[in-house]
């Protein structure tokens, strides 16, 4: 179970924003949509599990960004950085 849950970590990170995207798609969307595409039965089934997937990949991409922007800054942020000093 532990292994599963780490192993999302070595997706790239546009697959896993894109899941996040169709996942808040699948879950937000009004039932006539799903009607349509003919997933409400599915979505009322394994809602729980699509929602706290979505939580979870939503956490990790603002976790991602957030340490991402600190530890590789950009050119701009090292000169006002190196101004500082």
């Amino acid at each position: 179970m532990i292994d599963k849950i780490f192993s999302i970590i070595k997706l790239p990170m546009y697959i896993i924003f894109i899941l996040f995207i169709i996942l808040g798609l699948l879950l937000f969307s009004p039932s006539c949509f799903l009607d349509i595409l003919q997933l409400n039965e599915f979505i009322e089934q394994y809602r729980i599990y699509f929602g706290i997937t979505f939580l979870f990949l939503g956490s990790f991409i603002i976790v991602f960004f957030y340490v991402y922007k600190f530890l590789f800054p950009t050119v701009s942020d090292k000169n006002k950085y190196l101004e500082i000093l």
